[in-house]
């Protein structure tokens, strides 16, 4: 996946210009949104991922597991476009 299909992929970030990306799009942890926002976060070796959020002075899923050792982030893709969706859009955009 080219750089700009994978950005265009992605919900849009506040602009940083600490946030740098490595070639799969993860980020350094010490990068992430604090504000509750979902991401994907990993650690060095990569061998888990997880949705998580910041809360409590920690990141933590939807079980309230709570991430440590959390070292990369990555933010959340857009959903799928799909017939339903679309006409969900239009339904709630007045277009209907």
């Amino acid at each position: 996946m080219s750089s700009n299909m994978r950005e265009a992929s992605m919900l849009s970030l506040p602009e940083d210009e600490n946030r740098v990306a490595d070639a799969n799009g993860w980020y350094p942890i010490d990068t992430a949104p604090k504000d509750g926002s979902w991401v994907w976060v990993t650690e060095d070796s990569g061998t888990w991922m997880d949705m998580v959020r910041w809360r409590n002075g920690h990141w933590s899923n939807f079980q309230m597991s709570v991430f440590h050792d959390a070292s990369h982030w990555r933010p959340l893709p857009q959903p799928p476009i799909t017939e339903s969706r679309e006409n969900a859009r239009e339904l709630f955009s007045g277009r209907r």
